[in-house]
């Protein structure tokens, strides 16, 4: 029997009785001339419908599928997989510390730029080595190394724009109407000299903040972001030496409840040089626990007055390393470059994309190499409808990882495994 998706073929006996009313009708067809009058079309219209009650349809479905956990042949749909790689959001602080020298001498006023110019430098400009100059190529050379099996993006906080003494009020600032953080570079593969080109661009150097560090800002923008990224799990990146700060929301800074000298607040700067490391780790455990996206956190040298913030971070963004300290704490550019890494080298995707959405979200199955996996299984399956995705669990994910896996299919329509 041959058959198409979606049609069905009847079968029609035909008798003596049949040939003679069939006669008779070519008779009073003919009598029509050209077949263009009323009479014409009624003949047609009866002909159609002229169904015998003993002829039943063909209704069997045309895409049957035999599998060996239900009894009888189902009404199945194999959908195409593809992988979906890690989307990484590398937030890279560049503040005024960022321009501190590596080598931790108390610059002269002959070496160190003034925030009475558009950006922090002086008409000779700065002529010591500066964090910016370490950090930049080594977040670089680590986005190559990983491009090919990675989706990368770059978001600057605070974001491009021009600010120094005089310029802005601090208030301001924080609110970002001047330096909203934004995106360098778009979340996507192949982006490291993108990213190698930002951080060189004099145009994203460092400006005067007066230590101003809207992080909390910074994740909100990641956020959306990721939120409307591929399929792929999701990872942020920060790199700073730093405390977070800039929440409006936060009462005035008092001496009982800030660090002088780290967070300025001498009350001169009010509420917004108040450390938000309560607002900002309970953002990342959010991200992390609603929608999956986890932080780490490279606090490069100078950073240590942050290591309590920094370590609450990391355990929040569900990143925490063995031991003390839980972030990432290296001092040269070698090992910032060395520890991104291994950061993003550790983002391994087990989840691939669907090329539609099935009918059923219940009625699902992954099968590796032919054999079915347990939907929720610890060495299952996973399905998520609305971000249209599976992603292998367990041994599945590890066989996946090491290559030992030839195929995997997704067939929509069948009973669910259970065996």
């Amino acid at each position: 029997m041959t058959q198409t998706a979606h049609a069905y073929r009847w079968s029609r006996g035909i008798g003596i009785g049949s040939l003679t009313a069939l006669a008779l009708l070519l008779a009073l067809a003919a009598c029509n001339g050209d077949g263009g009058n009323e009479d014409a079309v009624t003949d047609a219209t009866e002909d159609t419908g002229d169904v015998h009650p003993d002829e039943t349809p063909d209704t069997t479905p045309d895409n049957l599928v035999e599998v060996d956990w239900v009894d009888e042949p189902c009404p199945g749909t194999w959908i195409t997989l593809t992988p979906a790689p890690p989307d990484i959001l590398l937030l890279i602080n560049r503040s005024t510390s960022m321009l501190d020298p590596v080598d931790g001498h108390t610059p002269t006023a002959d070496e160190l730029g003034t925030c009475s110019e558009a950006n922090y430098a002086p008409a000779g400009g700065i002529t010591f080595t500066t964090w910016w100059d370490e950090a930049g190529p080594a977040v670089g050379a680590a986005a190559a190394t990983n491009q090919d099996r990675v989706n990368q993006g770059l978001v600057l906080f605070p974001g491009p724009g021009i600010v120094g003494i005089g310029h802005v009020d601090n208030q301001e600032l924080c609110q970002g109407s001047i330096t909203d953080p934004q995106q360098s570079v778009e979340l996507n593969p192949g982006t490291a000299a993108a990213i190698q080109a930002e951080l060189a661009d004099d145009a994203n150097a460092p400006i005067c903040t007066m230590g101003m560090s809207n992080l909390g800002q910074a994740l909100d923008f990641a956020g959306n972001v990721l939120g409307l990224s591929g399929a792929g799990p999701d990872a942020i990146v920060i790199v700073t030496n730093e405390g977070p700060n800039c929440n409006l929301a936060l009462p005035r800074c008092t001496e009982a409840d800030c660090t002088m000298d780290i967070e300025y607040c001498d009350g001169t700067l009010a509420t917004i040089a108040c450390m938000d490391a309560a607002g900002v780790t309970q953002q990342l455990t959010t991200l992390n626990a609603e929608d999956g996206v986890r932080t780490y956190v490279v606090g490069i040298p100078e950073s240590a007055d942050y290591a309590a913030t920094y370590d609450a971070m990391a355990v929040a963004g569900g990143t925490a390393r063995d031991g003390t300290p839980k972030y990432w704490a290296p001092t040269t550019a070698a090992e910032i470059q060395a520890a991104l890494e291994e950061i993003i080298g550790s983002e391994q995707s087990c989840v691939l994309g669907l090329a539609s959405v099935p009918s059923s979200t219940t009625d699902v199955n992954v099968l590796v190499d032919g054999t079915p996996l347990r939907r929720d299984d610890a060495n299952g399956f996973a399905f998520d409808s609305a971000r249209r995705a599976v992603e292998l669990l367990g041994q599945a994910c590890l066989d996946y990882l090491a290559g030992s896996i030839t195929e995997i299919q997704f067939l929509a329509g069948c009973p669910p495994f259970n065996g």
